[in-house]
């Protein structure tokens, strides 16, 4: 199969094709700056040549770095140091009436500012509105969704549609991302956004969005903060964190999330703390086990911060010992650890037990060994598919 039939094959599948990921970030200090636009038109001519243009549109998912930061959300405008490489791709995008794409995260006002009235982000009306004459807003996003229209209309766009491709709430690693409150704000989100209620700048109109994330993500960068890891609305297994009416606000049947029956976990063992070892070198254990996995719900304000220093020990060997696949030479740490069968999980605090690898039998005629190598990837691939025809279309 040539490489033009391999294209034909993948974009059939897919209604967006996204061209990087915020590229104009401010922590990537523009190194984006100069390519993303020629990308861009590149993907447009392959989606042109491939015959795909009328059902596969090029987005560019951008962040709320790309606007000015005005006070009122009619007021705000593209940052001006943009401008000689937005305008070419907004004129792209009308061209192949793609939508405008960003990326809104209530919680990271929150995160930043912890003045920051939950209220506003939560839908549920708010002791500081913004006022903004003739409009009135009293949720983040309505107010964030309108700023960016101001500035489409600002840019001669008035009528560009606009494309959330990520919103959520994560659960994790701050003190304010709780399972609780993600399910809260998901829940609100879904409902407010399907009613179809729309914006005071576009009333009545629908913005099509897609949650973020489905999985946590154990490795992912934690540079913005510790919350980055864990935004899935599913644990690493698969397991629900949390109800979600994915229809609420249509007509439809209620459409929840479905857990995976049977997570492929491996044998039911941790690593845990050995207590009556010398503790000399413990800090120096800690830290190398922390630094080869993900040891973020022990950050102040997480699920696990409240362990007691032994305990703190165990989740982060226990960690490394599930990365390391339960090795059990990557349970010994200088003697200072030991394998237990008895959970060490407390309350809030989940001690995690790592996935079965699975490695198919090898096809005699290739020598290779086909398919998926990772049942985690199983995993994966069933929870999507339990959310295709709901909100979850996106590729």
């Amino acid at each position: 199969m040539g490489s033009e039939q391999l294209f034909t094959l993948f974009v059939v599948m897919c209604r967006w094709v996204a061209v990087g990921n915020e590229p104009f970030l401010t922590g990537y200090n523009g190194s984006y700056l100069n390519s993303t636009l020629p990308a861009l038109r590149n993907i447009v001519n392959a989606l042109q040549k491939a015959g795909q243009a009328d059902t596969v549109k090029a987005i560019i998912p951008f962040n709320a770095d790309i606007l000015d930061g005005a006070a009122l959300p009619s007021q705000t405008r593209f940052k001006v140091e943009y401008l000689d490489q937005i305008l070419p791709m907004l004129q792209i995008f009308n061209n192949t009436n793609a939508p405008f794409s960003v990326n809104l995260y209530p919680f990271i006002s929150k995160y930043q500012n912890p003045d920051f009235p939950l209220d506003f982000a939560f839908f549920m009306g708010t002791t500081s509105p913004v006022n903004d004459p003739p409009n009135v807003y009293n949720n983040a996003l309505d107010a964030s969704l309108d700023a960016l229209i101001a500035a489409l209309r600002a840019a001669g766009y008035p009528n560009m549609p606009v494309l959330l491709g990520e919103i959520g709430w994560p659960t994790d690693g701050n003190e304010f991302a709780t399972v609780a409150l993600a399910g809260q704000y998901n829940q609100q989100l879904i409902n407010h956004l399907q009613s179809n209620v729309g914006t005071p700048l576009r009333p009545g109109v629908f913005t099509e969005f897609y949650m973020f994330g489905l999985l946590d993500e154990n490795i992912k960068s934690i540079l913005p903060g510790p919350y980055e890891r864990h935004w899935g609305m599913f644990f690493y297994d698969g397991v629900a964190k949390y109800d979600l009416n994915l229809a609420a606000g249509t007509n439809a049947a209620v459409q929840t999330l479905q857990s995976a029956e049977y997570p492929p976990y491996m044998s039911a063992q941790y690593c845990v703390l050995n207590t009556f070892a010398d503790m000399t070198n413990l800090t120096q254990n800690v830290d190398f086990a922390c630094s080869r996995s993900d040891c973020t719900p022990l950050y102040p304000g997480s699920s696990c911060a409240f362990l007691t220093p032994e305990q703190n020990a165990s989740y982060s060997f226990n960690a490394y010992f599930q990365f390391q696949n339960q090795d059990p030479n990557a349970c010994n740490f200088q003697g200072l650890a030991k394998i237990t069968a008895e959970n060490p999980s407390v309350g809030t605090c989940r001690f995690p037990i790592g996935l079965v690898k699975y490695t198919p039998a090898k096809n005699p005629n290739s020598g290779s060994s086909p398919g998926v190598r990772n049942l985690s990837t199983v995993l994966v691939v069933t929870v999507f598919t339990l959310l295709l025809n709901t909100l979850f279309c996106f590729v």
